[in-house]
C-alpha cells in the first residue's frame, strides 16, 4: 500500500469553493477508482484556510492511474485557483 497526504491552503474567501470541488474530486475518485482504498478531505478546525487529503493506493500503478486520470487532470486547474500555494504532497509506504 502507498499512502499520500496532500496540504492544502484556500486563499481567503475561496474555502467554500474549494470545498465543494475536493467533494466533488474525492467522489470520483472513490467511484472510478478501484486500485484506490481510502480518499478522505479533512479540514482544520484551528485553520479555516487549511485542508489535507489522505489517500491509500494499493500500489505504484494505481497511483500513477490516479495520477493520469480524467477527472483528476480536470479538476486541477480549478483547484489550483482557489490555492494560496501549490500543495505539500507526501507518500508514504504502509508499515
Amino acid at each position: 500500500m502507498i499512502a499520500v497526504t496532500s496540504e492544502l491552503r484556500a486563499r481567503q474567501g475561496c474555502q467554500a469553493d474549494l470545498e465543494k470541488q475536493l467533494r466533488q474530486l474525492a467522489e470520483r475518485v472513490r467511484d472510478a477508482e478501484s486500485g484506490c482504498r481510502l480518499y478522505l478531505v479533512v479540514r482544520s478546525k484551528h485553520d479555516a484556510q487549511l485542508y489535507l487529503t489522505f489517500a491509500r493506493y494499493d500500489d505504484e500503478e494505481a497511483l500513477s492511474a490516479h495520477s493520469h486520470a480524467r477527472h483528476y487532470t480536470g479538476a486541477l486547474p480549478a483547484l489550483m485557483e482557489c490555492l494560496e500555494e501549490p500543495p505539500r504532497v507526501a507518500l508514504f509506504d504502509e508499515i
